[in-house]
C-alpha cells in the first residue's frame, strides 16, 4: 500500500481529481485532513465505486459530495506512476492547483530536481520546505536542495496553472 500526498496549501473546496499516470495503479481510498469524518470518501455515480483502477493516461474521479480539505491523500499501490493530480474541473476553474513529482535521481547524493513549470511549493514526504532555509531556487523550473533525499523518499512541486 502506497499513498500519494496533495498539498492544497489552504482549506479548498473539492469536488473532483484528474490524475494523470504513467502507469496503471490502484487507488483504495481517498483520505483528507478536514471536514470529518475523516477517511476514504466516495465517490459519485459517474466513475466506478473504490478501490479504482486507474490506466496510463488521465483518469477523473467525481466525489459524490464536495469536501473541505487542505491535504488529500491517494491511497493504493502502484501510486508511485502518478505524474500530476489537477483539483476540480479544468473547464469550470480558471487557476488549478497541480501536484506533480519532481524530476530528479532520489539517490541520496543528487540535490537538483526540476519541474515541468514554474513552481510555487517544494515538498519532501508531503512536507512543504522552506526556499533559502530548505533549497534555493536555481530558476523558475528547477531547485537546488540543501540535504539530498534519501532512497524511498518522494521530492514533488506544486505549480498553478
Amino acid at each position: 500500500m502506497t499513498t500519494y500526498q496533495i498539498d492544497l496549501g489552504s482549506n479548498q473546496q473539492v469536488v473532483s481529481l484528474l490524475i494523470d499516470a504513467s502507469a496503471q495503479c490502484m487507488i483504495s481510498g481517498i483520505v483528507h485532513d478536514v471536514d470529518p469524518p475523516e477517511g476514504v470518501y466516495p465517490v459519485d455515480d459517474t466513475t466506478p465505486s473504490l478501490p479504482l483502477s486507474v490506466s496510463a493516461g488521465y483518469t477523473k474521479i467525481n466525489l459524490a459530495r464536495p469536501l473541505t480539505a487542505r491535504t488529500i491523500e491517494l491511497v493504493g499501490a502502484g501510486l508511485e506512476h502518478i505524474r500530476a493530480v489537477i483539483i476540480n474541473n479544468l473547464t469550470v476553474e480558471v487557476n488549478q492547483t497541480i501536484h506533480a513529482r519532481a524530476a530528479g535521481t532520489i539517490d541520496g547524493a543528487n540535490k537538483t530536481f526540476t519541474s515541468p513549470f514554474p513552481f510555487t511549493t517544494v515538498l519532501v514526504n508531503g512536507i512543504a520546505q522552506i526556499q533559502n532555509e530548505h533549497y534555493t531556487k536555481i530558476n523558475s523550473t528547477t531547485f537546488e536542495l540543501n540535504d539530498a533525499p534519501l532512497t524511498g523518499d518522494t521530492v514533488s512541486i506544486i505549480y498553478i496553472t
